[in-house]
């Protein structure tokens, strides 16, 4: 389902999905020259892309496997980017976006994986980044405040893991 209502101009969305009970939402509200992107292979994933108030945005979800969830918000993100890609099973990502000039990152491949990022508060020009490899591992980064330019990365191979980075405060 794609939905574009009130000024989405010139903003793209695109949905492509092969396999079986695999569900897409795509809702640009106010989105100017925004983008949103979700390819899906495999049975019974699930992928949702919310971009409201956003300008210059991108956003995109590639999940191969079966019973994953994927879900990127972006509210107020202005040239910021989000990226989701999860190989195998019953693996979960959340991106909340409320950033300028940010970047987000999640990958994913094995099963029974969990990640979240979370951008908000103001802050411009942060990054983050996951990559889990592995089963059962669990990773979370909040950058909050209104520090700019912050970096975190997370990189967890094997099983088991689990990691929170939280960076917070104000810029000067």
């Amino acid at each position: 389902t794609i939905s574009q209502a009130s000024v989405s101009d010139e903003s793209i969305a695109s949905i492509s999905q092969a396999g079986a009970d695999n569900v897409a939402t795509i809702t640009q509200f106010e989105a100017l020259t925004s983008e949103a992107y979700i390819a899906q292979d495999g049975i019974a994933n699930e992928a949702i892309i919310n971009q409201s108030f956003t300008v210059g945005a991108f956003a995109e979800i590639m999940q191969d496997g079966a019973d994953n969830f994927a879900q990127i918000d972006q509210t107020d993100a202005v040239d910021s980017a989000a990226f989701i890609e999860q190989l195998g099973v019953n693996n979960y990502a959340y991106i909340d976006q409320q950033a300028e000039l940010s970047t987000a990152d999640i990958l994913q491949d094995g099963d029974d994986n969990i990640a979240f990022i979370t951008q908000e508060g103001g802050g411009i020009g942060n990054s983050a980044f996951i990559n889990q490899v592995g089963s059962l591992n669990n990773a979370e980064i909040l950058q909050d405040g209104t520090a700019s330019d912050s970096a975190a990365e997370i990189r967890q191979p094997g099983n088991e893991n689990v990691a929170y980075i939280v960076q917070s405060g104000v810029a000067g």
